[in-house]
């Protein structure tokens, strides 16, 4: 597990054995199911992250080196060389390798994000609607405060709530998930991007086919930028839920 990660990883299952020592066997065992899909979600993502960063250092290293190649080849159009066929292919699996990597950041953070948002529901007690996705609970989430009597959040976890929203819940969802659904996502074409200084961190660069009037390409957020909000938002959740903790109000989904 990344350094990194690990803190975080450490706050998430201490704090479901200090709730856990406090509750019956039941609802011992039903906090476990509900907030061990957030531990686990979390492991996933433990896992994905380093081979994302090798295939990534690996990938923009090879790309520098095949451009800084070009450079040296004379000018004009002429055929492939075996050299440039070869680095074309290569270039292909090693693309293919790292799209596999960052597709599964932008899922399994979605997931832990949707998973995040139930249990917050579940820990204070239902409402009108269940909260099926992150999205909702960045709608609803300060009217619910208010609602159930507890204090609004901090300007700087909405903030966290919105980033995220947009960069990996709302990503995943029309550009992972639900691509095939629009004409414009369509005919946006998954590419590769990455910094021209020392950075080896690469991201998604989809560009566009077609363009039609005031459409754009697209360019993911760097995935390092995706775990140090992701970090910030579960600490800044975390202390929410313990500093609020006499409002717990256990209630399953019916």
């Amino acid at each position: 597990m990344l350094d990194e990660m690990k803190p975080i990883y450490k706050q998430i299952h201490g704090f479901m054995q200090e709730e856990r020592d406090q509750l019956q066997a039941d609802e011992s065992n039903y906090f476990a199911l509900v907030f061990g899909e957030i531990s686990k979600y979390y492991e996933y993502l433990s896992i994905v992250w380093p081979r994302y960063r090798d295939i990534s250092k690996v990938y923009v290293e090879e790309a520098r080196k095949a451009t800084a190649h070009r450079m040296t080849e004379p000018s004009g159009v002429g055929p492939l060389t075996e050299y440039e066929l070869q680095e074309l292919e290569l270039s292909r699996e090693r693309q293919t390798l790292l799209h596999f990597e960052l597709e599964s950041i932008f899922i399994f953070s979605s997931i832990l994000l949707d998973r995040i948002a139930a249990a917050t529901q579940y820990y204070f007690g239902q409402s009108s609607g269940q909260w099926r996705s992150f999205e909702t609970m960045m709608k609803y989430f300060e009217g619910y405060c208010q609602n159930k009597g507890l204090p609004a959040p901090s300007p700087e976890m909405l903030k966290a709530i919105r980033w995220l929203h947009k960069n990996v819940s709302e990503f995943r969802h029309l550009l992972v998930i639900h691509k095939h659904e629009n004409d414009y996502r369509v005919r946006l074409s998954y590419g590769t991007g990455y910094s021209n200084d020392e950075d080896d961190e690469a991201y998604f660069n989809l560009g566009l086919m077609y363009p039609q009037g005031s459409e754009e390409p697209v360019v993911s957020e760097k995935p390092q930028n995706i775990l140090s909000k992701l970090n910030i938002f579960i600490e800044l959740w975390l202390t929410y839920l313990k500093a609020n903790q006499t409002k717990r109000n256990l209630s399953p989904n019916a």
